[in-house]
């Protein structure tokens, strides 16, 4: 199910965040993702940001970003990303959510 961030998702989302920057970005220190986790936490709570959220397990698998006018980033559980349903869920699937048609329209001109 697609749908905006609550706060008491920010745990599990932050953890999505700090996770996949730590494989996707391995020239970079740990450190340093591991230095902004908190600051990003914050930040993703005053941002417009959508979840996927697993249906059967309620796990947060992914989630994407928005800024103005474009998806400022598409974060996606590791464990999950195998099975794409993740991330096309975010393009493609979130017709159900009425808060994601925009959603739609961003990832269609992409």
């Amino acid at each position: 199910m697609i749908r905006k961030l609550q706060e008491p998702d920010i745990d599990q989302v932050a953890d999505v965040w700090l996770d996949t920057n730590l494989k996707a970005h391995d020239f970079i220190p740990a450190q340093y993702w591991k230095d902004n986790f908190e600051s990003v936490k914050k930040m993703l709570l005053q941002s417009e940001v959508y979840v996927y959220e697993n249906e059967t397990t309620h796990n947060i698998d992914g989630f994407l970003g928005l800024s103005a006018n474009y998806i400022a980033g598409i974060f996606v559980r590791s464990n999950v990303q195998r099975y794409r349903k993740t991330a096309a869920g975010l393009c493609q699937g979130k017709k159900r959510a009425s808060d994601t048609k925009r959603i739609s329209k961003k990832c269609k001109s992409r």
